[in-house]
């Protein structure tokens, strides 16, 4: 019914089969749902459905701890079924479809990403405008959740992008701040800009990626409980190459399992056993054939 193309982000669950797209939109589902900022697509049974929440901006989603809550963040304020007012940020409980009513607002701002907090299944870093600061720190310590700022200096917003992966030890943050890129040593609590001393950099930076060896098409988390960003996975099999020309509806050959190996190893053992036999038999045909011809032949 209404769409804003300057804001967008899609996010895909290959836990749940689902994808979330969220913006700044309106759209009614067949089901009769009117739904705001957020909406769900179960790839597997082609329907829709909505948040427990409409939203007015979505502009990033993440997963936290196993894929059992989804982070949503924006320009929004909603008030749930328990009259708690949740502004710019909100988590969902995804299996009991909730929002847990725990997690602080960020008033007076807006996210506009959230990255992972390396081999921390339960923290996460929050980017966007938060006053004078672009990034933001959730943790969680049963049963008190708490945002923070990030950084002994903490950089300035905005902060449109974050980045980090597991195992790491490196954030990196791209936005409008002075210099675009920045990196924080996640140990030791330190910004430093990315570009050297001689760079002048103008403008904004809206996206970061992270690739590193061994990375074969997309990059994803290297976490058991985030790797939405593996998207040969939804896609196809990492094995399968996709023509430029597929239709549509184009499907990879599945792999073969163990006992369909097994079974036709054993159809071809079989047939070279018939083939075989055949054969032993024709060939002794063809010798009595032979012998009996030559028994028949009159000598003068």
């Amino acid at each position: 019914e209404s769409y804003n193309p300057k804001y967008g982000t899609v996010y895909i669950d290959n836990s749940r089969n689902q994808v979330y797209f969220g913006g700044e939109f309106t759209v009614g589902t067949s089901s009769g749902e009117s739904c705001t900022g957020a909406v769900i697509y179960h790839f597997l049974e082609e329907r829709w459905s909505s948040l427990p929440a409409n939203l007015t901006r979505v502009n990033s989603f993440a997963s936290l701890n196993a894929h059992s809550y989804l982070q949503v963040g924006g320009s929004f304020t909603y008030t749930d079924e328990n009259m708690v007012t949740h502004d710019n940020y909100l988590i969902v409980d995804v299996e009991q479809q909730t929002i847990l009513n725990s997690v602080p607002s960020i008033t007076d701002s807006e996210v506009f990403s959230i990255s992972l907090f390396p081999d921390q299944a339960e923290y996460s870093y929050v980017g966007g405008i938060f006053g004078q600061h672009g990034v933001e720190q959730l943790r969680y310590s049963n049963p008190i959740w708490s945002l923070s700022v990030v950084g002994n200096t903490p950089l300035s917003s905005t902060v449109y992008s974050l980045a980090a992966r597991n195992g790491g030890q490196t954030l990196f943050a791209g936005g409008s701040f002075a210099g675009g890129l920045s990196k924080l040593d996640i140990g030791r609590q330190d910004w430093s800009t990315m570009l050297p001393n001689a760079v002048n950099w103008y403008g904004n930076v809206k996206s970061l990626m992270i690739t590193c060896p061994y990375d074969v098409d997309y990059y994803s988390y290297a976490s058991a409980w985030d790797n939405s960003s593996d998207l040969e996975s939804f896609y196809s099999a990492p094995e399968c190459t996709i023509p430029p020309d597929a239709p549509e509806d184009f499907q990879c050959n599945p792999p073969l399992s163990t006992w369909a190996i097994i079974g036709l190893c054993f159809t071809v053992l079989i047939t070279l056993i018939i083939v075989g036999v055949i054969g032993y038999f024709g060939y002794k045909t063809y010798k009595q054939q032979a012998k009996i011809d030559e028994d028949s032949v009159e000598y003068i």
